[in-house]
């Protein structure tokens, strides 16, 4: 008889009705543990240091549904504050002066609520601002004049044509 991850399957010789009802709730029990359980931990952790800010990077962990970061002033996890940062892998401190050191964890979670342990810490130190960083492309302008599209419409008849 093969388990699947401890539940083990339902027996044949039941009546079809109540075999194929222990089917569908061993089913859903298997379904309830994979959504309860918690997603991988994210590997590859990383902190670039940038003007004002610093980069963190990391790789995704395939069964997680979002990310968050944890940062702190000190290697302690304990006084760290939670960013959620979505479907990404990456997020950038804005930290807006240079020479702050922080401390950065990542970890991975389920929409269920289950989340993995923290990789980390990794520490970044922001850089001044004239550290030859490229800065972004600037955003299209707000003024732009928009024209109507002349269209070949017949003339309709009776009017004169110019």
């Amino acid at each position: 008889m093969s388990r699947a991850r401890g539940i083990p399957e339902v027996p044949m010789g039941l009546d079809q009705g109540l075999r194929r009802h222990l089917v569908d709730m061993r089913e859903v029990v298997l379904q309830l543990r994979e959504a309860m359980s918690p997603p991988t931990i994210p590997s590859n952790l990383k902190v670039t240091s940038q003007a004002f800010s610093n980069l963190v990077q990391w790789t995704r962990s395939i069964n997680a549904d979002f990310f968050e970061v944890l940062w702190a002033s000190t290697p302690n996890l304990q006084q760290a504050n939670i960013v959620n940062v979505g479907n990404s892998a990456q997020w950038v401190d804005q930290i807006g002066n240079n020479g702050i050191t922080r401390f950065y964890w990542v970890r991975a979670v389920k929409n269920t609520g289950p989340r993995s342990l923290e990789v980390g810490p990794q520490s970044g130190t922001t850089l001044a601002s004239n550290s030859g960083v490229t800065p972004p492309a600037p955003p299209p302008p707000s003024q732009q004049v928009v024209k109507q599209p002349q269209f070949n419409r017949p003339v309709p008849r009776g009017y004169n044509t110019p």
